[in-house]
């Protein structure tokens, strides 16, 4: 799954469902020679493994090698509202809520609120840093739809907004503690954040304005201006796949249906 599409929640769930650390499982970070340490130090392998999914290649590797009785289920969301999330969480928690990072994006916090640069925001983006640039445009890749073509791995696309659902099913059958009692990921309460204008808003002067209503005021062209997925591949089967996932009431949508005409 990619970066704010419900990954870290889904760790955090496994770790308490299932008990012990899943990070040492995350078979995307540590790849198989680590995987393959792991299984000499641990005799339970666990039901449910998370990993945000990196690289397209690296998903297409592991759908080219797991065995069919594996399920993977892939958290999906739509690309400019992930977007838009990964640049609020990255301001917030990466410079406005850290009082030690140093930047040029902040010009200011206070106990209220946190001011920053409209001019150096755009820059953070068109970067790409942290979380902005880990999405399911470098993800899903042409190489990893070639494997689900070639390889007819056991998988489902999900939108991200059934994390709950889909962690109170496996809930039924390996925590029913947890049944009704989604798990998320910890995130501190942001202050107000606000972007200083490069230029005046309206009539009375004001160059202050909500960081959501700037992106919401961006959304449409943020993408396409600072070519945010310049790098994306096989669009066209990305979009037919999100055409037959979110037509689906229930959200779910199964990788076999990508082929078939």
């Amino acid at each position: 799954m990619p970066a704010r599409g419900a990954g870290t929640s889904f760790k955090y769930f496994g770790d308490k469902c299932f008990g012990g650390e899943s990070y040492p499982w995350d078979i995307v970070k540590n790849g198989e020679d680590e995987i393959k340490n792991i299984l000499t130090k641990e005799y339970e392998i666990p039901k449910l493994i998370t990993s945000h999914s990196g690289s397209g290649d690296d998903l297409a590797h592991i759908l080219h090698l797991i065995p069919k009785s594996t399920l993977v289920v892939y958290a999906h969301r739509q690309e400019t509202s992930r977007a838009l999330s990964a640049i609020k969480h990255v301001v917030v928690t990466c410079y406005c809520n850290d009082k030690s990072a140093e930047s040029s994006l902040v010009e200011k916090r206070e106990d209220s609120a946190c001011y920053v640069s409209e001019v150096e925001l755009v820059d953070l983006v068109k970067n790409q840093d942290f979380e902005i640039g880990e999405g399911g445009a470098s993800a899903l890749s042409c190489s990893v739809y070639e494997e689900i073509e070639s390889s007819s791995p056991n998988m489902i696309f999900m939108d991200y907004s059934n994390a709950d659902e889909i962690q109170s099913l496996i809930a039924e059958k390996y925590c029913p503690d947890l049944v009704g009692k989604p798990v998320r990921a910890p995130e501190e309460e942001p202050s107000p954040v606000y972007v200083h204008m490069n230029h005046t808003v309206n009539e009375s002067g004001e160059e202050l304005v909500p960081l959501d209503d700037w992106l919401s005021a961006k959304s449409a062209l943020l993408e396409f201006a600072l070519r945010m997925n310049e790098k994306a591949t096989c669009v066209a089967a990305t979009r037919k796949m999100e055409d037959g996932l979110f037509s689906c009431e229930d959200g779910y949508l199964n990788s076999k249906g990508l082929f078939l005409n």
